[in-house]
């Protein structure tokens, strides 16, 4: 509303889509360069404005189905669950609409047996995040542009974008079979219109896909973790570490280094299962 254009597009787009039967999904980055939210100089005030904007969001618009978050915990944004808390947005967003799906979109950082910081694992193809179609047992998200980039440039409208089969056959069906959605992101030209190559590919891609009815439901899994990790750079002693897994690694917040022990080192307790590593039966 502050800009030239002085109308409010959030609520032209919540009810063309809800007009069109379609539920609503809201976009949010934390990463602001507008603003000046940068890394570590992230302000009482700062985290005050997001709470605000967040809050008009998700009071003034209806129902809103999914919130994705943008540039949080991420290693172009730098800006931390520290910098900005996780839990307390969590919490704020979860008070007007305790249905809504808080996605952070951070798959690359965490293991993907556990939803860490967010309701739904989110992968960027785009980034090199892949999701194992064999293994996955979390809901999840996967994105990617139609076009060669995120926003539109110039060159669209001539340029070939993706095609239809690989999108339907490689991803969509695939992915959606291993309860992963697939976002296809189609840039809006400088009219706010779709461009005529874009139109043409969608029209084919919704001739290939056929919906084949919703999937088997999901395992149960545990809730998503949302607090701060309080072993986060603490302190972390050790009788005895390898000189290239020192005990730091332990509470490091980094899930691709680890602590270890002694190898040499014996107990006197019996051996468990656990310790052999495989169970045979047969023994």
């Amino acid at each position: 509303m502050n800009s030239p254009l002085h109308r409010d597009v959030v609520k032209e787009y919540t009810d063309a889509f809800r007009a069109e039967g379609l539920q609503v999904m809201l976009y949010y980055s934390i990463l602001d360069t507008h603003h000046r939210l940068r890394p570590g100089k992230i302000t009482q005030q700062d985290i005050d404005m997001i709470k605000a904007q967040l809050t008009e969001l998700l009071t003034r618009y209806g129902k809103i189905t999914a919130l994705i978050i943008d540039g949080w915990d991420a290693p172009w944004s730098r800006i931390s669950y520290d910098d900005v808390p996780f839990e307390e947005i969590y919490r704020l967003v979860k008070t007007p609409q305790p249905d809504c799906l808080l996605m952070d979109l951070n798959s690359a950082k965490y293991p993907p047996e556990a939803l860490m910081y967010t309701d739904i694992k989110s992968y960027e193809l785009g980034a090199g995040q892949r999701i194992s179609r064999e293994s996955n047992r979390l809901p999840a998200l996967t994105c990617l542009p139609i076009n060669s980039a995120w926003f539109w440039k110039t060159d669209f409208p001539v340029t070939p974008v993706k095609s239809a089969d690989q999108l339907v056959n490689d991803l969509l069906d695939p992915l959606n079979k291993a309860w992963c959605n697939f976002i296809l992101n189609v840039a809006p030209n400088r009219d706010g219109l779709i461009d005529d190559n874009a139109l043409q590919a969608l029209a084919v891609i919704g001739k290939k896909w056929k919906n084949e009815g919703p999937l088997a439901p999901l395992p149960p899994t545990i809730m998503p973790v949302i607090s701060s990790n309080i072993a986060k750079r603490q302190p972390a002693e050790a009788s005895w570490s390898d000189d290239m897994n020192i005990m730091d690694f332990a509470t490091d917040d980094n899930f691709h280094s680890s602590w270890e022990s002694n190898p040499v080192d014996t107990f006197d307790a019996p051996p468990s299962i656990a310790e052999f590593g495989v169970y045979d039966e047969r023994r």
